[in-house]
């Protein structure tokens, strides 16, 4: 194969002449010519790293994350560097931020395009998953507007997006005297597993398919993968009367006072005063005042 001018006939030369864009644009000829059939590779793991790559090349358009992920590592260690995000965006055209799972290179700085209040007129909220990856010991940077988290390869974050631009970073930890609540997720699996532990009795509990959660007084409630409230709550249980069961529900907030319902239509209830809102895409709630953002 050749990178850029370079014949490339040895794994060192595929290192020594290495550029994303030009093992991309040559990346059926890496397939072909850098078969360990007609390459010498010094050991069993650069083998596998060709293997994994070829397979991520062959099958780019039904590739998991999770298979593209371990490709992209492979890829690292046989150009003997790391690859960063902007460099994986060349092999995507078609990447936008409406993917469900965004990558993010351990030591970067991402900028999410932020929503804008007027920007739309009809509610139409989602979920994106952030992962964060490589080998870099220093932390990603996201921020959406003048907020921001940082997250060490490995870790995980979800927002909150109408249409796929930005509005807010959902909880991964919650925690009272009674129970810490907090998710968990595969690399490469959208959605992620919340553990409750009893902090009394040391109990744990485990819901599968659950974004939003949220404690309570005397205990706690979350929406489930069927979108709807479950409820381990006396507290909010007793506010249940007014509650429309039959919407989905975005995600949930509580103050420990209030509980907050956001269904995906942009309908608010406050489920201890009964108060609705219309068009709302995003909650703000502390120990006094609950506050939200109209679309």
């Amino acid at each position: 194969m050749k990178l850029g001018k370079y014949l490339i006939v040895t794994v060192s030369d595929f290192a020594r002449h290495f550029t994303f864009q030009d093992f991309w644009e040559n990346r059926k000829q890496f397939v072909r010519d850098m078969h360990p059939d007609k390459v010498y590779y010094w050991n069993e793991e650069l083998k596998q790293a060709y293997f994994d790559v070829a397979d991520w090349i062959n099958g780019e358009d039904n590739m998991s994350e999770a298979m593209k992920h371990k490709a992209i590592n492979s890829l690292e260690k046989l150009a003997g560097r790391e690859i960063d995000m902007h460099q994986l965006d060349y092999s995507d055209k078609n990447f936008e931020y409406s993917s469900p799972i965004i990558h993010v290179k351990a030591g970067q700085t991402i900028d999410l395009p932020e929503y804008k209040s007027g920007a739309s007129q009809e509610v139409n909220l989602s979920y994106h998953k952030i992962e964060v990856y490589g080998k870099s010991l220093r932390p990603a940077i996201i921020r959406i507007g003048k907020n921001s988290i940082s997250l060490c390869a490995g870790e995980f974050i979800y927002v909150t997006a109408q249409d796929n631009l930005f509005i807010e970073f959902m909880p991964l930890h919650l925690q009272n005297d009674k129970y810490d609540m907090y998710l968990g997720a595969d690399v490469g699996i959208f959605l992620p597993i919340l553990y409750v532990r009893d902090l009394e009795t040391d109990n744990l509990f485990i819901y599968k398919n659950v974004v939003s959660f949220a404690l309570t007084m005397d205990g706690y409630v979350y929406v489930d993968e069927n979108k709807k409230l479950v409820v381990e709550s006396i507290q909010v249980y007793n506010y249940k009367a007014s509650f429309d069961e039959g919407k989905d529900i975005f995600y949930v907030k509580s103050n420990m006072k209030d509980c907050i319902i956001l269904h995906n239509d942009g309908m608010l209830e406050n489920l201890r005063t009964g108060d609705i809102g219309y068009r709302i895409i995003s909650v703000a709630i502390d120990s006094d005042i609950v506050d939200w953002t109209i679309c």
